[in-house]
């Protein structure tokens, strides 16, 4: 093709091609439910995180209330069966989370003598056979295993006790197992601790703010920054030399490297400024009308979970933004207040003036709305400057280099749940009652995985509150698109201990993706862990259509002196285009012609030689083309591959005749003498009417037809047999029909 077009250039054929758009059809999935596993428990952190073996098909499920792991057998995932129940009360008086690789399970359990104390990492096959445990720090919270199978990460959250007496150090633990866990012991246990950070000032978007009491409940002294970090979840890179952690309560995420076992860096994640177009929430839970709007309020992204892609060469996180006060400790510790409250004093000036501030204090507007006592009052005047929220009500992709925030969902989870769920928005998981969350954390996106499906990465963000799935085509981290959204709660059952059999699956707070290379089906599967209805579903990730298509798309195709080097550029990134991907259309929206030096060149008789060079190119049959005005213009079209144009009015600067005689035919003596071949693609134009012209009627059919219909046969015997115009066309590729269809506007 290259050469070609290089032929025409020496012949002094000039062109510009203006534009080259790129486009992608959207890659869809859909989520259907297949079965469910369900302990029984209502609303008492049962089934709250689960992991997956490929190798045996089971499932391990943290049980809070008894103390143990639920073994499952999801071999046939439409009914998951009990396998057993491992007791974890010989190593401790909770487990909190749980994960699985190359058959070896490691759980996270809490010590007996309280979350405080360091916690017990305890190593099972699938069978629930013990094979060895380790001590990590306090109050561990999330565990998993690096992507190379040689070490287990764990979150130490470090929370403090009841009363605030006690405020541990929260921390990463990192355990080396690659000399087998057999051999494991405590001097393979590393920790990353926060103490560096202790002297530092820390940017102001990261909070800590913790109290320590005394026995009696008098203030003793505020929390190091140590003691304050609560890592909270964890995220691996590909490389497994890298590991991210939540602190929600922080506002924060800490990157550590894993080798040295060492906190390079805290991540601060600033506010979202509910200000902002796009930025709105639903604020009150007063009233029945669902009101997403912008509010002079700022939200804390406080992550809970988080999850790691690399994607285009760039690391990236993405964050399910939930949002979490500090307010289970002790009553000095409590900052959850109203927005209307009359404790929440707020700088009038600052929030627009005395009656601004009334009105915002209104339960129909921000009254209801949970906000920050601790948080907000910059000058330390005993006024807020800002209105700080929990939570962005959203999922956030960050780039994990700089951790700049690259993209956020704003407003549109939300947004969604108003248009799929009206009579439930924003309900929560234990009340069917419509907004009954908006005055707090709105849906609270609690759990976020990735998974890549064909040539698409995914993104599937778990819903606390009102529950379900969001799905999003996060391929491009800085455009991602909604998919889908499903939801298996029942809401016309009242949640509670005697509707579990019918109300479906309430709380989300862990989730899984299965490629389906390891899953049971061969195919794509999540599992969706509930803790309210102590559930753990298991979906079936879909695609609507395994075809994606790319459109390669020029216009204006006017031409200039730089059309000599342009030209053959052109066509060597539409080469290199095509190459990427089967599925490709180019398309021309028209104006490929304009009258001038350029067009006029074409009849120049030193082009008839490189003009029937190029026809063989594209042409299987014998031609004696001739050289004539705007014909070079539709040979290199031709060659590079068009599949079809629409009409512009351009095309008829010169008249019809002219234009009859670049895209037509002119076959003489029976087909032994082609001297033109005309345009191997359709025009396609839906609202000319040709039907009266003399030099173009015959080229046009109402038909729709395949694109290939309008090639010149080889056999042509006559111009009646030539078909050139459409007011549509079908291309077809992969098995896939596409309609083109075109309009011609001055």
């Amino acid at each position: 093709m290259k050469n070609t077009l290089q032929n025409l250039k020496l012949c002094s054929t000039l062109l510009v091609l203006l534009a080259l758009g790129l486009t992608q059809v959207k890659a869809q999935v859909s989520l259907n439910f297949l079965g469910r596993y369900s302990t029984g428990i209502y609303n008492n952190a049962a089934a709250e995180i689960t992991a997956y073996d490929p190798i045996t098909k089971r499932l391990f499920i943290t049980n809070g209330p008894d103390t143990s792991l639920k073994i499952v057998n999801i071999s046939n995932p439409t009914n998951p069966t009990l396998v057993t129940s491992l007791s974890i009360k010989p190593y401790g008086i909770d487990l909190t989370s749980v994960t699985c690789k190359n058959g070896i399970i490691a759980i996270a359990v809490i010590d007996s003598n309280g979350k405080t104390n360091p916690s017990n990492i305890v190593f099972i096959d699938a069978n629930g056979t013990f094979l060895n445990k380790v001590k990590a720090g306090p109050n561990a919270d999330m565990i998993t295993f690096t992507p190379d199978g040689r070490k287990v990460l764990v979150a130490n959250e470090g929370e403090p006790n009841v009363g605030y007496t006690i405020d541990p150090e929260g921390s990463v633990s990192i355990i080396d197992i690659s000399g087998g866990i057999a051999n494991l012991n405590q001097s393979h246990v590393s920790t990353a601790t926060f103490t560096a950070f202790n002297n530092i000032t820390l940017d102001k978007s990261i909070r800590v703010f913790g109290r320590i009491q005394t026995s009696g409940g008098a203030f003793l002294r505020n929390s190091t920054v140590a003691e304050d970090m609560e890592p909270e979840y964890l995220a691996v890179s590909d490389d497994s030399k890298t590991v991210w952690a939540t602190c929600q309560e922080n506002n924060c995420i800490a990157e550590i490297s894993v080798d040295s076992a060492y906190i390079r860096k805290l991540i601060p994640l600033g506010f979202k400024n509910h200000s902002l177009p796009g930025n709105g929430l639903d604020a009150s839970d007063n009233g029945t009308t669902i009101n997403i709007a912008n509010y002079p309020v700022f939200g804390l992204y406080d992550p809970d979970a988080i999850a790691y892609s690399r994607l285009n060469n760039t690391n990236y996180l993405f964050t399910a933004n939930e949002g979490d006060a500090r307010a289970d400790w002790g009553a000095a510790n409590v900052e959850e207040v109203r927005f209307g409250s009359s404790s929440f004093i707020v700088d009038t000036v600052k929030f627009g003036g005395t009656a601004a501030v009334t009105a915002l204090k209104a339960n129909t507007a921000l009254g209801r709305l949970t906000v920050s006592n601790r948080f907000g009052d910059f000058n330390n005047d005993g006024k807020m400057d800002s209105a700080f929220c929990f939570g962005g009500r959203s999922f956030s992709i960050w780039d994990a280099n700089t951790g700049l925030l690259v993209w956020d969902s704003k407003d549109e989870l939300e947004q969604i749940i108003k248009n799929k769920l009206p009579a439930n928005f924003n309900s929560s998981h234990t009340a069917n009652t419509l907004k009954n969350r908006s005055d707090d954390k709105g849906p609270e996106p609690e759990a976020i995985t990735i998974g890549k499906i064909g040539d698409s990465t995914y993104a599937f963000i778990g819903l606390e509150r009102v529950g379900g799935i969001m799905v999003f085509n996060v391929s491009n981290p800085a455009s991602p698109y909604f998919v889908d959204y499903i939801n298996t709660r029942n809401f016309s059952v009242t949640p509670g201990s005697g509707t579990l059999a019918t109300v479906g699956d309430l709380g989300p707070e862990g989730i899984v993706f299965i490629p389906r290379n390891e899953s049971p089906n061969g195919k794509d599967l999540i599992l969706l862990s509930n803790e309210v209805s102590g559930s753990v579903a298991v979906f079936q990730v879909n695609s609507r259509s395994a075809f994606q298509m790319q459109v390669l798309h020029s216009s204006d195709m006017e031409s200039g002196l730089a059309a000599v080097t342009d030209a053959p550029n052109f066509a060597a990134v539409v080469d290199e285009l095509e190459e990427r991907h089967v599925n490709t259309l180019i398309l021309s929206s028209g104006d490929n012609i304009l009258p001038g030096p350029f067009m006029s060149s074409g009849e120049d008789a030193s082009l008839q030689t490189p003009l029937r060079n190029t026809a063989s190119r594209y042409y299987a049959g014998t031609q004696s083309i001739r050289a004539a005005i705007g014909r070079p213009d539709i040979a290199i079209m031709n060659v590079i591959g068009y599949n079809a144009s629409a009409m512009g009015n351009h095309e008829f600067d010169l008249g019809t005749s002219e234009l009859n005689s670049q895209i037509g035919v002119d076959i003489r003596n029976g087909g032994a003498d082609k001297r033109w071949i005309g345009a191997q693609f359709p025009f396609v134009t839906c609202n000319l009417n040709f039907s009266n012209d003399v030099n173009l009627n015959y080229l046009y059919t109402n038909q729709i037809l395949r694109d290939t219909a309008f090639r010149t046969p080889v056999a042509i015997t006559a111009n009646s047999q030539k078909r050139g115009i459409a007011p549509s066309v079908i291309i077809e590729r992969s098995g896939e029909r596409i309609g083109i269809v075109g309009a011609t506007t001055q």
